[in-house]
């Protein structure tokens, strides 16, 4: 009698959860080859970011991409997603070309923005020396009835050990180490006349220009033809010619004129 009802009625049997394997073979065969799809899928991933963010994840991405691809194409397959696969592998491709491409064309760009971000910082510290020296020169001037040193031996030595400067000041941020990177003229009156040159540093030292520092104490940028005809016509007060740049020993070796 029982085992009518099984014949009869084979629903009452499964209701047990006892099915047979003629239910689902067809199911369980479809999702085999589903395991091995995540490396299609972080390959496009990885390929997208690169792209968009970081191209070094392209080089990850442009593996994986080829290895869920060599995974779908085996037969049986043992992964699907080859389309996802193929698309990683472009877009991590893309991604990597584009940094091999872009990233020069950047240093490129880059590059001479960062060396005039230097220069200026330089700059902005050798005049902030010279003004220092023109201030420390003008207080001593103060002590001798407004006179500037006379001469222009052991100016610098002065300064020093008067406490005005430290001796670091005398080093232009662009120095070579060749010779004196500031040069004196001497004489005349401390009379904050906003044309008289005081102190300028060594126009060997930046093809560009060079910075002046004036009696009045402020300190210029100048063009280097500028600054090279207005240091051509240095005087002393008794109308000597004057160009210690140009007899500096470390003239030749800087480039600058014998």
């Amino acid at each position: 009698m029982r085992l009518w009802k099984i014949h009869k009625r084979p629903d009452l049997f499964m209701r047990k959860g006892k099915t047979t394997m003629s239910q689902h073979p067809a199911h369980h065969d479809a999702y085999a080859a589903e395991p091995g799809s995540g490396l299609a899928v972080t390959s496009l991933v990885m390929g997208i970011l690169g792209l968009i963010l970081c191209p070094l994840t392209s080089i990850p991405g442009l593996i994986l991409g080829i290895m869920g691809l060599a995974r779908a194409n085996e037969t049986p397959p043992r992964a699907s997603g080859k389309g996802m696969a193929i698309a990683g592998v472009v877009t991590s491709g893309l991604a990597m070309l584009a940094s091999i491409l872009v990233v020069p064309l950047l240093i490129g760009i880059m590059l001479p923005a960062l060396g005039q971000a230097r220069q200026s910082a330089m700059r902005l510290q050798s005049s902030a020396n010279i003004r220092m020296m023109l201030q420390g020169l003008s207080i001593q001037s103060q002590a001798n009835n407004g006179q500037f040193p006379q001469t222009a031996d052991d100016w610098q030595q002065n300064l020093i050990d008067a406490g005005f400067v430290s001796a670091d000041m005398f080093t232009s941020p662009a120095t070579d180490g060749l010779g004196d990177d500031y040069f004196f003229v001497p004489g005349g009156r401390d009379d904050f006349d906003a044309s008289r040159i005081v102190i300028y540093e060594d126009p060997a030292l930046n093809p560009d220009g060079t910075l002046i520092g004036f009696a009045d104490a402020h300190v210029e940028w100048f063009d280097q033809t500028t600054a090279m005809q207005m240091l051509s016509n240095l005087t002393l007060p008794d109308g000597t010619r004057y160009a210690p740049h140009e007899s500096d020993p470390s003239a030749s070796a800087r480039g600058g004129q014998p």
